[in-house]
């Protein structure tokens, strides 16, 4: 018997424009997967989310001092700018730089950008996962719930403020190199991804009720423009990033609803779809390789002039 196959697509592809939000999201209201509503019911409300930033439609998620990590095909361009927000309110502080460049982490769908100063230190910088892995039990995650982000409207150039946060679990690993997956049943499906994609994944699969993984109350799949959006687990309120958003997975097939009987009653499958994101954890080396290129950055412009000022009356001092 031949593995099952699934599709794929970009998700820089254009879809439809919508009123809803751009990321499909169970039981999603502005209150609680909004952030910038600034609700006390907000899923996001016990985490220092100001390290997610955007460059209109594009996503960066400060990780150092000048530089933040984004998805490869979907990128901020070179002299863009990228703008970070110290809280969850609309009238909270905003820090927007412009971007320097950049560097492809190896031969993956990571990138690591840089601006040309530094990021204001109110603005928080993630530890990326350094734990490798080559199956979906390496990455020691279980069944924990894994925090993701998105646009607020469909077909629209997001801005730092049209950010949803949703939830879901990882339920399947892609290996470089393997082209397969393998889905709940077990089921092996076939996957081979594109160019530019061929590197490990995390996925989730967007589940639904009834289903032998139930799905979580918030429960997403990514959209068009959710690329380069970070994956992020959580341990109390410390965030960690796993990864990078880079491809969405349609009607992917598999036993999610455990129905079979008495033999030879075969099981059907069924499909889901599933949300692909570029793992960092097996790519510490190379993306330590991209951060070793970055920039220092330079001066504000604030603090240049009291430099020179400074140099200035000492020189005067020293005639």
């Amino acid at each position: 018997m031949r593995p099952a196959s699934c599709s794929f697509s970009t998700l820089l592809l254009v879809c439809s424009a919508s009123f809803s939000q751009a990321v499909t999201v169970a039981n999603y209201t502005p209150e609680t997967n909004r952030r910038f509503t600034n609700d006390p019911s907000f899923i996001g409300a016990g985490f220092d989310l100001s390290g997610v930033g955007r460059s209109g439609g594009f996503w960066g998620t400060a990780i150092g001092e000048n530089y933040f990590l984004s998805a490869n095909h979907f990128k901020p361009s070179t002299g863009s700018s990228i703008t970070f927000t110290d809280g969850n309110s609309v009238s909270s502080t905003s820090y927007s730089y412009t971007v320097g460049g950049g560097f492809r982490v190896g031969s993956t769908d990571l990138w690591v950008g840089y601006t040309l100063e530094a990021i204001n230190p109110a603005i928080a910088r993630y530890d990326v996962t350094t734990r490798d892995a080559d199956t979906l039990a390496d990455l020691g995650l279980g069944s924990s719930t894994l925090y993701m982000s998105g646009d607020r409207i469909a077909g629209a150039p997001g801005t730092v403020q049209d950010h949803i946060l949703a939830t879901n679990q990882a339920e399947s690993f892609y290996e470089q190199g393997a082209g397969q997956i393998t889905t709940p049943g077990p089921v092996t499906a076939n996957f081979t991804p594109p160019a530019g994609f061929e590197n490990d994944m995390i996925i989730l699969f967007q589940n639904n009720t009834g289903d032998d993984t139930a799905p979580l109350t918030h429960e997403a799949v990514v959209q068009a423009g959710d690329s380069g959006s970070p994956l992020f687990s959580a341990s109390g309120g410390t965030l960690t990033l796993l990864g990078v958003g880079s491809l969405l997975l349609n009607d992917v097939p598999g036993n999610f609803v455990d129905t079979i009987g008495p033999s030879p009653t075969p099981d059907a499958l069924e499909e889901r779809n599933g949300s692909a994101y570029t793992y960092a954890g097996s790519y510490t080396a190379e993306l330590q390789t991209a951060i070793d290129l970055v920039p220092d950055p330079v001066p504000e412009t604030c603090s240049l002039a009291f430099l020179l000022l400074a140099g200035l009356f000492s020189f005067r001092r020293r005639r």
